[in-house]
């Protein structure tokens, strides 16, 4: 693999995660950090002129990566910066809609296929395995970009293993997770996972009495995508409160392995806000600065062997 770098440019890509760190649950402050930033600043690289190679979405899928990237490939054609990819939850695919290249919110893409395909992942002890099926449709998406991309898992951790199969994919770091938990004494899971896509996607496959009844008092059934405001705000706070009625699950099949692993991931992250390295869902500035100091020169060096 080999790129052609302009200027210092590359590329930088990735969910919320990679966008900024979380000082508070409910968005940024104005001192937040990022890891990308970060590495550009130290290592004199560039996003460009106007910072087009700067892509990371607050709320994106690998999915909708790709598809910020090919944007950015059919403007500047005659580039092929390497790229460092902050890996979002697979999950979050389901939520890609390819009509109008967004994230729906707060359901999963409304169709025949995606229904099914949620009720084989709930329903089976074997849910990780199916889990993975989105994982290597993300992989195989870009992989197909030809750019050479750096991955570092994050939200979702990533094996080597699973990008042996894709020449143009490099696993630069497995876990941002487990780096933060071997930074705090504590045990992460193996893999981490993003534990609110998957609770998120439970509640709404399970008709939660709570969610549906928000849903149509404020007519949010008639959206597709997050709107700011105080419905949304309320509703995002019934999909992810930690309460789950387990009898719903019970009634609506859900494999108990599934919802243990949720909320065991849950648990984690509650660890890792007591170590004061997270916020909620995400890391917060000292967990973007522990994590970047331990991954600076594997990135470093996966960009020299990469122009």
């Amino acid at each position: 693999m080999s790129g052609i770098i302009i200027n210092n440019e590359i590329i930088y890509t990735g969910p919320s995660w990679a966008a900024h760190s979380y000082s508070h649950a409910d968005g940024p402050t104005d001192n937040e950090v990022s890891i990308g930033d970060m590495f550009a600043t130290e290592f004199e690289l560039s996003y460009g002129d106007n910072r087009q190679g700067w892509l990371p979405t607050v709320g994106a899928s690998n999915r909708l990566c790709v598809e910020k990237i090919k944007l950015y490939q059919r403007k500047y054609i005659n580039q092929t910066p390497p790229v460092i990819w902050i890996l979002c939850d697979p999950v979050a695919r389901i939520y890609y809609d390819e009509q109008t290249v967004r994230q729906t919110w707060p359901c999963y893409k409304d169709d025949i296929e995606t229904e099914q395909w949620v009720t084989k992942l709930i329903h089976s002890p074997d849910w990780m395995t199916i889990r993975n099926e989105l994982l290597h449709c993300d992989l195989s998406d870009m992989n197909d970009l030809g750019l050479p991309i750096g991955i570092l898992g994050s939200h979702s951790d990533i094996d080597p293993l699973d990008v042996v199969n894709y020449e143009n994919l490099t696993v630069i770091e497995p876990s941002w997770q487990n780096i933060l938990c071997q930074e705090a004494g504590i045990t992460g899971m193996v893999p981490n996972v993003g534990a609110d896509f998957l609770h998120q996607t439970l509640k709404i496959h399970c008709k939660e009495k709570e969610i549906t009844d928000h849903i149509k008092k404020n007519n949010m059934h008639q959206r597709k995508f997050w709107q700011p405001g105080k419905d949304t705000a309320v509703l995002m706070s019934l999909l992810m409160t930690k309460m789950w009625n387990w009898q719903s699950a019970q009634v609506n099949g859900v494999d108990e392995s599934l919802v243990d692993y949720v909320f065991s991931q849950y648990a984690v992250w509650e660890q890792l806000e007591e170590a004061g390295l997270f916020n909620w869902v995400h890391p917060n500035i000292l967990g973007n600065q522990i994590f970047y100091e331990h991954t600076k020169d594997k990135m470093w060096k996966f960009i020299n062997d990469n122009i």
